[in-house]
């Protein structure tokens, strides 16, 4: 009997790590898509952000950069927007039974109980994926979906480069 308590403690600990987060469980109406300007060397025109939105419950601005990262491998630049640290992928291929290639912004925000997370997708010539091709939308809307539910919060690599990157500037 006490070997079984034991083992529901082990695995009831396990369960419990103090890197495991809550998993977020968005969905397709979870997501605000609105219009946002840029304008920089990189990009010039308003693209459609896609973005949620979550209370200090989760505590974490940077799912967007993490799970594109995780994704796609560490970003190939980097930039401000309204004093928000903007990474950009280059050439990534988002869908992979399709041949055309992306390059996709990630940002977040955050304020004391209040956190943001933000993807905005263009394709190889810089023109807005979801204006560019509209019947990509949801395929856009859903891949930024899973990335976010699937995150995997142990593995951090991401931190790591995030920190040095951070430390460098």
């Amino acid at each position: 009997m006490s070997l079984i308590v034991i083992s529901i403690t082990i695995i009831s600990c396990a369960t419990h790590a103090p890197d495991s987060k809550p998993k977020l469980k968005l969905s397709e109406n979870d997501i605000l898509v609105k219009q946002t300007p840029i304008y920089n060397q990189f990009l010039s025109g308003k693209f459609t952000e896609l973005k949620f939105s979550f209370d200090n419950n989760v505590q974490l601005a940077l799912f967007s950069k993490k799970g594109v990262f995780d994704t796609f491998g560490k970003w190939n630049n980097n930039f401000k927007l309204k004093n928000t640290s903007v990474y950009q992928w280059y050439n990534v291929k988002l869908f992979p039974n399709m041949d055309k290639r992306f390059s996709i912004l990630a940002f977040g925000t955050d304020s004391p109980n209040f956190y943001t997370s933000s993807i905005i997708v263009c394709d190889s010539e810089g023109k807005d994926a979801i204006k560019a091709y509209p019947n990509l939308k949801d395929k856009i809307i859903n891949f930024y979906v899973e990335m976010v539910n699937n995150l995997d919060y142990a593995d951090h690599k991401f931190k790591n480069a995030n920190q040095q990157f951070l430390s460098s500037n």
